[in-house]
Order: C-alpha cells, then structure tokens, then sequence
C-alpha cells in the first residue's frame, strides 16, 4: 500500500543522505555527527574513546594501473577488512576517496587499541585478487583519543588527521601507526606496546616511541 512505499521512499532518502553508496558505510556527515555524540556519552559516562584515521596507500597507482572498477573493487574490501576488525557498537564511515575513519566507543584501554588498529593492518594486508593478478594493500592509521588528543570533536578529528599525516610520512614496507606527536611505531612495536601496557611498562598509546 501506500504506506509501504512511504516507508521504503523514506528510507531510501536517510540511505543515500547517510551512507557512502560505493562502499555502503556510513558517510562523513553521519560520522561528525556520531563523533560529537559519542563525546557527550563519553563525558557522562567516564567512558573512554578512539578515533582512527585511515588512508589507503598508492590507491591512484592502483586506479591507474588496474582500473577504476579495481580501485573501487579495492575500496570495498578494505572497508569489509576494517568492518570486521571491530564490535557492533563500533563506527566505520567512508570521509574521503581513498579514507576511512573508524570510532571505538568504550574503548578500553590504550593496549585495547593498539590491538584492533594491528589486527586492521594485518588484515588489509591480505592478498587482494580481484582477477588473475593480486595488488598490494596497506594502509596508514592516524590515532586520537578521547579527552587527551582534544576536548571535542573538531579538535579530535584534527588530531587524527596530524597523526595520519605523521604515519603516512613515515618510510615504511609494512604499514604505520601514529600517535599524536608524531612518533611512527611499526607493527612490531606496537605489539611489544600494547604487551607493555597490558603490564604496566609503558606510557600512553600516543607516545609511543
């Protein structure tokens, strides 16, 4: 009837208002406005918060040489790889071409994060065979968190962003993390951090170093 139509035009319109159409995450908009959310969460319930930044590498020189459909092919495994690396009450969007950012409510401990950002490069790393040739994928993750990296949502996406930038300057073979302050730390280190600060021996996650 026609209520039905009603509700599948309404739902079509929040869809495309929300959602990246070529990945099907969430898009930027949506995920500000969660970001700002969860901080106001985060401040009543003295619970803790990370933002990650994530820029897949040399995806022009994949577009370039493998195609558009490829790179879009590409796109969308990394975001299924990075999807399944996090819970339900966690946040992925799509915030730019070659771009995600992932939002860890409840986060845990810093030891908490370092894990799941490990468990993201490992598995982006994953063979990539669209067809006969397998691509190379990695990626750089940029790290802020919740009140220590910026006390609202602006100052934390900036945050996120000179710690991205931080990693993606980094020379590396096998994908970077960065905590704000620019300290690039490789995927061994940081699993020697995260066993640290699981005991005790190291500081917080963003000087790492």
């Amino acid at each position: 009837g026609r209520n039905v139509e009603l509700t599948h035009a309404l739902e079509t319109i929040e869809r495309l208002a929300t959602r990246d159409p070529l990945t099907g995450r969430h898009n930027r908009a949506f995920f500000v406005d969660s970001l700002s959310l969860a901080i106001s969460r985060s401040v009543r319930r003295a619970h803790s918060l990370a933002l990650l930044q994530i820029d897949i590498d040399r995806l022009k020189s994949l577009n370039d040489g493998a195609g558009q459909q490829t790179g879009d092919e590409a796109l969308r495994a990394v975001a299924d790889r990075l999807g399944a690396c996090i819970g339900r009450s966690d946040l992925i969007a799509r915030v730019g071409g070659d771009e995600f950012a992932v939002l860890l409510e409840d986060c845990g401990t810093r030891s908490d994060v370092a894990e799941i950002a490990t468990r993201m490069l490992a598995a982006v790393q994953r063979p990539f065979c669209p067809g006969s040739q397998a691509w190379p994928l990695s990626v750089g993750i940029g790290i802020a968190a919740f009140p220590d990296d910026g006390d609202g949502h602006e100052a934390l996406l900036a945050s996120a962003a000179t710690a991205l930038a931080n990693a993606k300057d980094a020379p590396r073979l096998h994908g970077f993390i960065a905590g704000l302050g620019g300290r690039e730390v490789s995927v061994d280190d940081i699993v020697n951090v995260a066993e640290g600060v699981a005991s005790g021996k190291a500081g917080e996650f963003n000087r790492m170093g």
